[in-house]
């Protein structure tokens, strides 16, 4: 198409003017998704901790001071529960609380205190490895997770809890920390679950104890109410006026951009082009501005996500994502709500083009 060979053409010979409107719109589109980066280390943090976590792990608590779940029974209730399909296996345990710290907010959740033979078969259930230290040998030694130490800023031998030393540093997908019982009432049920968002409220149901249930579906209920609906509203505000005031900024510099070419529309009017054929030439030179400004933004994207990473998130242990489903259609409704406002200082210069017999007459 001319049209378009001629908006190339102006791209090609007007670096300057296309290099200022290029970086501005490539920054805006950085910044717009390293946002969405920098907001998933806290929500891939909790989904960790409170779904995926759970989806492995589910707890069955009794109350401690209930005469009706003697060690006997959390025994016979294990045993029957270790039949159920979804089930890998059962133990009663003891647990700890153990906190775990992102960007924004905090989460508190529950770590296994049980012998060094279940704690060999939770490993092995959550695919963990020992990459430092030693495996517990003694009441009170306890192994966790390299990303969990990095949160809490632990290291080989601190004490986590009164009586409870890090003695070794797991490699997993998940937030892990687990060690050898040390006087703490085992009142819990454990159940290593090989299904993901199954609701095991039926299958305790029969329980001859009170209880409450851990699992991935509560996990995600707890997920939804505590986690997203606390966070959402102030992250979505703090989003949109950053949007709002980077999209004014960038309308501006182009804006500015469609004045400098008034003139030269000028002279294409004084030589026969058509109104038509401006207003595609002026649409066309923003399309292909897009493009460049896009390419730009994604390197400049994975350069900021690898930064971030690096020196953030690495270094506290966040977990993060890199491709941000949200973030994108943000920056696409951006780039075309930008492109419609264009269409009115576009209008606005075009209704006021002249030919060049005009302008001399005017002078």
């Amino acid at each position: 198409m001319k049209v378009v060979a001629f908006a190339w053409n102006y791209i090609k010979n007007n670096k300057h003017h296309t290099a200022v409107l290029c970086i501005s719109i490539s920054l805006f589109l950085t910044l717009l998704y390293c946002m969405g980066f920098i907001l998933s280390g806290t929500y891939d943090t909790f989904h960790n901790v409170c779904v995926d976590l759970s989806d492995r792990m589910v707890y069955i608590s009794s109350n401690e001071y209930d005469s009706s779940s003697s060690p006997a029974q959390l025994e016979a209730a294990a045993e029957k529960l270790r039949q159920d399909p979804h089930v890998e296996d059962a133990m009663v345990i003891g647990t700890m609380t153990v906190r775990v710290t992102p960007a924004i907010g905090e989460y508190n959740f529950s770590c296994p205190l049980t012998t060094a033979e279940n704690i060999k078969k939770i490993m092995k259930h959550m695919n963990a490895t020992l990459i430092e230290g030693d495996f517990p040998a003694n009441d009170g030694d306890i192994i966790i997770d390299e990303k969990l130490c990095a949160n809490r800023g632990y290291q080989l031998g601190d004490e986590v809890k009164p009586g409870y030393h890090i003695t070794g540093i797991l490699k997993s997908d998940y937030y892990l920390c687990m060690g050898i019982n040390f006087e703490v009432y085992e009142n819990n049920i454990l159940l290593l679950s090989n299904q993901k968002n199954y609701d095991y409220t039926a299958l305790t149901h029969d329980l001859s104890f009170p209880h409450s249930l851990k699992d991935g579906v509560t996990g995600r209920k707890s997920y939804k109410v505590d986690i997203v609906n606390s966070i959402d509203p102030s992250t979505k505000l703090i989003t949109f006026c950053t949007l709002i005031l980077l999209s004014i900024c960038l309308v501006v510099v182009i804006n500015m951009y469609i004045k400098d070419r008034h003139e030269e529309w000028c002279l294409y009017a004084s030589i026969g082009y058509s109104t038509r054929f401006i207003y595609l030439l002026a649409l066309w030179e923003l399309l292909l501005t897009f493009l460049l400004s896009i390419g730009i933004a994604f390197l400049l994207i994975l350069l900021g996500m690898y930064t971030i990473n690096q020196l953030v998130f690495a270094g506290y242990g966040l977990l993060c994502s890199y491709f941000l489903p949200d973030s994108l259609l943000s920056m696409l409704g951006s780039l075309l709500f930008i492109l419609g406002i264009c269409q009115l200082p576009i209008a606005h210069s075009l209704h006021a083009v002249q030919t060049i017999d005009c302008l001399e007459s005017d002078n």
